[in-house]
Order: structure tokens, then sequence, then C-alpha cells
């Protein structure tokens, strides 16, 4: 039941990769053989899930695949009876689809690095692994596949992902910067990003937490790939299908809740401190804005704070004095006196769970915005502990006895 749609996945991938001259008759017969059983046995092609359309977009531009992708959007009928581009959307796409671009050596050798090398120990593996698959001739055009691997087949383990095993959103970091070419890089960040236009409450948040880490631990080093991997979040979630904008603007909203809830990152504010332009800005908030945290002095007034105050009145003017907050509790002198240098330490907005970021200067460097903790700044004085004196001693007075 899986041959045709595994032949026909491989084959739509490979397509746009036999380009070459001398490839040409190659890619001759793979375009008739997969448009006849697309032709013949859509229904059973549909099986492959949403990453079907994603596929039969890269190759839509194909005389022989044009007609077949003007059917599927205009009168699926053709193709099969019972068969629709929604429905085709939203059927996850199986794991065993998206294993059968890589060859068994590839999938050993990946399953290896994430499984059991150490971070900060993984780059001769890289290396390796570049010189062995990256190095001829269209080799990137896999790093999508990669991807699409990383996020909806591999899922660590609870034990992996406690331990100093290389996370998974770091080994996509690393794809990412092997891509040479823009088209390449276009469908590995495509692969990145799909499952979030499609995402429901319920499902496994594993295949988007890479996402959304690497644009979060990229931002010390590398702000400029996480403000260019959010730019194309915007745009596919705007102009990938223009008809269903509303659905996939409302399916990535679902998506960093879920992230928020579950405890994939902790706030969403460090991904507004990225150096951005302001129309980005714009639209991320108008995007994610809603999971902002709340400004000082703009929490939100409880609805019965109206009805507490007009209670209070009628207590009394006793009360009201219990009630009442005074604007400026302690003198100000025992303010000053009361500082610390604690005061002046900011937390590390490098920090993992918790990321808190300041706001970016020019050259980005996080760590200029921490003010240092001088001793000499309002030093802790310790004095001795004050002696009571001691009363002078008075010798007693013995009575003189007559002789």
């Amino acid at each position: 039941d899986q041959l045709i749609p595994i032949i026909v996945f491989t084959f739509l991938r490979t397509i746009t990769d036999h380009n070459r001259p001398q490839l040409q008759n190659l890619r001759e017969r793979q375009i008739a053989l997969t448009t006849f059983l697309l032709r013949t046995h859509f229904g059973e092609c549909a099986k492959i899930g949403r990453d079907l359309i994603r596929l039969l977009q890269d190759v839509a531009k194909i005389p022989e695949f044009a007609s077949i992708w003007r059917d599927l959007l205009v009168q699926p009928n053709l193709l099969a009876s019972d068969v629709t581009l929604d429905s085709i959307l939203a059927t996850k796409t199986h794991p065993t689809y998206l294993r059968c671009r890589l060859t068994p050596d590839m999938e050993e050798k990946l399953y290896f690095l994430m499984k059991h090398i150490s971070m900060g120990q993984q780059k001769r593996y890289q290396i390796w692994f570049e010189q062995k698959y990256f190095s001829h001739q269209g080799g990137e055009s896999i790093i999508p596949d990669l991807i699409r691997y990383i996020c909806g087949v591999y899922h660590p383990s609870n034990a992996v992902l406690s331990s100093d095993i290389i996370p998974r959103w770091a080994v996509i970091g690393w794809l990412l910067k092997c891509l040479k070419t823009s088209y390449d890089t276009a469908n590995a960040k495509l692969a990145l990003f799909y499952d979030y236009l499609f995402y429901q409450p319920g499902d496994n948040i594993m295949n988007i937490e890479p996402a959304m880490l690497v644009m979060l631990h990229s931002l010390p080093k590398y702000p400029g790939l996480t403000a260019t991997l959010l730019e194309f979040l915007i745009l596919l979630t705007e102009n990938w299908e223009k008809t269903r904008e509303s659905t996939f603007k409302l399916n990535v909203t679902c998506a960093m809740d879920d992230i928020l809830k579950k405890g994939v990152i902790s706030s969403v504010q460090p991904l507004f401190n990225c150096p951005m332009g302001n129309s980005l800005k714009i639209k991320l908030k108008n995007l994610w804005g809603q999971f902002l945290p709340p400004k000082i002095g703009e929490e939100k007034i409880p609805k019965n704070a109206e009805k507490v105050l007009k209670s209070s009145e009628k207590i009394g003017k006793s009360a009201k004095e219990k009630i009442l907050i005074p604007k400026n509790p302690v003198p100000k002198k025992i303010q000053v006196e009361n500082s610390t240098n604690e005061d002046l330490v900011q937390e590390d907005p490098m920090q993992v769970d918790q990321p808190t970021v300041s706001t970016p200067t020019s050259t980005f460097n996080l760590n200029d915005n921490i003010p240092a903790v001088n001793p000499a700044v309002n030093p802790t004085v310790v004095k001795p502990p004050v002696q009571p004196e001691k009363p002078a001693v008075v010798p007693a007075v013995v009575p003189a006895t007559s002789p």
C-alpha cells in the first residue's frame, strides 16, 4: 500500500534536482512515471498527507504537473472522487514518507549525532557529514528533507532532553548554515515552519519545538538568522495560500500558545527584541503581541475594583485608612540607605529556560546593557557591636570596730 506513495514522494523531490543536461533523460522518465501515478492512483498518493501539497507546489511550473495542480485546485474530482485539497491538508504526513528520502547510512549517522554526541563535541562529526553528503554538486538539496526528518520523525526521549546531548535545534542551525543557494534555503525554511501552518490544539509539540528554539538560541551570535526566520514565517502565513491566510494565522497563534503553556520558552519578549525593521515588528506584534507581558503601569485593573472601592466607602473613615495604600510608605531617606548593590544586578539574558533579552544596541551585544557591580558603590560597612559600659566598682565600706 505504501509503494506508490513512496515512489511519488521520492520522485517529486528529486525531479527538481535533476536539472542538469546529463540528467535530462532521467528527469523526463521520472516526470512521466510520476504524472501517470498521480492521474491513475491519486487516492493512494493522497495518503502522503499535507507534504504532498508542499512537493506538488514545488514542481507546479513544470508543464506536465501544471495541469494536475490546476485540477487539484479547481476540479479535484477529476483526480479522485473522495479527495479534496482541504482533506489532504488536514492529513498529517506519516513518518514513513518523511524518512524515505534519507539513505539508511545517512539516517544512521544523523541518529548517532543526535543520540550520543555531547554539545560542544559535534564539530568533527558535522565536518565528516558535510564532506560525505554535501560536497558533491546538488548535495545540499537533501537538507530540507533532513529538517523534515528531524522535526517530524526523530523525537528525543526525556532522558536525552535532560542530558548534554546536542539538541535538535543546534543540528538544524548547523544545517541552515550549510545552505548556499536561495532556492534550497527557501525550501529548508518551509520544511522547518510547515507544521506551524496546520497546528491544532493537541498536536505534538515536538514538531514545532525546533523552529522556535533555533530562533531563540540564535539571538546572541546570529540575530540576523532569527530576523530572517521570523520574516519568513510571517510572509509564509500571509502569502502561502491567500484564501487561508486567516486560518494560518490562527494556527500559528495556537502554536505559540502551546509553546508558552508547555514551557518550550518562558516568554516571547526576546523575539521582539531581535533587531528588525519597523514593518516586520508591527506584523510580529499583530501575530504574537497578545503574548507579550504587560508593561509596568499597564497592568489590567480587575473588573470588580470599582465595587470593592464603593463597599469600602461604607465601612467608615477608619476602615478607609486601612485599605488605602500610602504613596510612599517608606521615607525617602531610609530607601536610599537600605539600597544595596543587589538592586543594580540584572538577570542574565542568556538563560535557556527563562530568556530575558535587553534592548539591542547597534552591535547587538546583549551583555553591554548589564551594569557591572562596583563594590565601591554604596559599600556595606560593618560596625563592631557597642559594648555596654561596665559600672564602676565601689569598694564596700567596712564599719570600724572599737578596740
